[in-house]
């Protein structure tokens, strides 16, 4: 005799690691490499362009600080996802399992109570995040945000 209800939880708890793996580390590990990637091609690729062609030192100084800002932005980014899409997988899961292992332990549990409360806004936050990276970091999106500004102003005054 197999007990359905335990078939059917197995099932669940397996679903929400598949989920976990699918919707957080499996996208988090292909962004990171092939940022990663990226950013070494990049500089690579500008590095020979500096050897052959003949840039002033400042030029040369100016690409290759917007490179490693540039890389620097998309691994942020990619830290920002993880960070952003991983809780509310994470609450999930605990809640599936009914984490009730350190009941006596008061850090424990006001863990499990900011993430599970905190856990839907990260969905949000995650593209609030990625705005504010992309506006400090680029330079065209800061652009467009000022003149939509401008407009804006505009239109009020």
């Amino acid at each position: 005799y197999v007990d359905k209800s335990f078939c059917m939880n197995n099932q669940i708890k397996i679903f929400m690691f598949i989920l976990f793996f699918n919707a957080s580390i499996v996208p988090f590990i292909l962004m990171i490499i092939t940022s990663i990637v990226t950013c070494i091609k990049l500089i690579k690729s500008r590095r020979k362009t500096r050897e052959s062609s003949s840039q002033s030192t400042s030029t040369s100084n100016q690409t290759s600080s917007r490179d490693y800002r540039f890389c620097m932005t998309i691994i942020l980014l990619n830290i920002v996802f993880i960070v952003t899409s991983s809780p509310s997988t994470i609450n999930s899961i605990m809640n599936i399992y009914q984490v009730n292992v350190v009941k006596d332990h008061p850090y424990f549990n006001l863990f499990i109570y900011v993430l599970s409360s905190l856990s839907t806004d990260f969905y949000n936050l995650h593209f609030a995040i990625t705005f504010y990276v992309q506006l400090m970091f680029n330079k065209n999106i800061r652009k467009s945000c000022f003149n939509v500004l401008r407009g804006v102003i505009k239109i009020f005054k």
